[in-house]
Formats: structure tokens, sequence, C-alpha cells
């Protein structure tokens, strides 16, 4: 989402005029990359908006995507887990298997 969203503010017209071949190539084929990330946009809240910012070959709100794909994301791993990712303290399990790794290193 990076690369695409410093395209569209680069100031090389090559630069631009291939973001908008590619664009307009996603329609006929899905060998682009503009396809692949048009498809991974199915399932976002904002996923309409993303997609058409994206065919205009317009800037994205980079927050409000990465807060759409987090709640995607939650949504989707919610049903295999016990707990909820932010019931949790991560810190203190990585903190904890770190320790854990110390201990078996230094065991032998």
């Amino acid at each position: 989402m990076r690369l695409y969203d410093s395209l569209t503010r680069c100031n090389s017209s090559t630069m631009k005029k291939i973001l908008q071949a590619d664009m307009r190539l996603s329609s006929r084929s899905n060998d682009c990359w503009s396809s692949h990330i048009l498809s991974a946009m199915d399932g976002l809240a904002h996923s309409y908006i993303f997609q058409q910012k994206l065919l205009n070959c317009e800037p994205i709100d980079l927050s409000r995507f990465v807060m759409d794909l987090r709640t995607r994301h939650l949504q989707y791993w919610a049903p295999f887990s016990n707990t909820h990712p932010r019931e949790c303290n991560s810190k203190r399990l990585s903190d904890n298997r770190l320790n854990l790794l110390s201990v078996v290193r230094y065991s032998y």
C-alpha cells in the first residue's frame, strides 16, 4: 500500500503513467499487481472507497486502511482463539518466551 501511495504522490510523469496503465489493465487481467490489491481489499469495511481511489489513482488514507485491515484480521482469527488478542498482555507473553529461550539455551 505504501508503494501505491508513494506512486500517487510521485513527481515523475513516467511513474504516474505506469500506475494508470496498471490500473486500466486490472479490469482485463488478473496478472497485474493492482488487480491483486483490489481483490485483497474484499471484506474491508471501506473496501468500496479504497477500490474507487485505487482505480482513480488517488492517494488512500493509510490510517483508515490499517484500521480496516486490523479489524478484518481480528474478525478472522477470533473464532480460533480462546481469548481476544486485545485482552492479553502481549509484552508479558513475549517476555516469558524470551525467558524460556534463555533457560533452554543455557541448560545445555
